[in-house]
């Protein structure tokens, strides 16, 4: 199956006149391929990010809320 990979990759690039022709259009498709890369990480990234933010500002919230919970319950647990 290797071997068929390679074969058709070369049979591809054989229609091309030209080495520098085949090593252009080589160049093109991974140029492309690192800017998806690329951006697809940046996305990842930004999400990350942006849920980091969400987390902490509900975890904060939370925090504050039991806070204010607890001198209620120490209240109500003393006698």
């Amino acid at each position: 199956m290797y071997y068929k990979c390679i074969n058709s990759y070369l049979n591809h690039l054989s229609d091309y006149e030209t080495d520098e022709e085949a090593d252009v259009k080589i160049l093109e498709k991974s140029t492309h391929f690192h800017i998806i890369c690329i951006t697809f990480w940046l996305i990842l990234v930004l999400i990350m990010v942006w849920l980091q933010r969400v987390i902490n500002v509900s975890s904060n919230e939370s925090k504050l809320k039991s806070v204010e919970v607890l001198p209620k319950l120490i209240k109500v647990i003393k006698p």
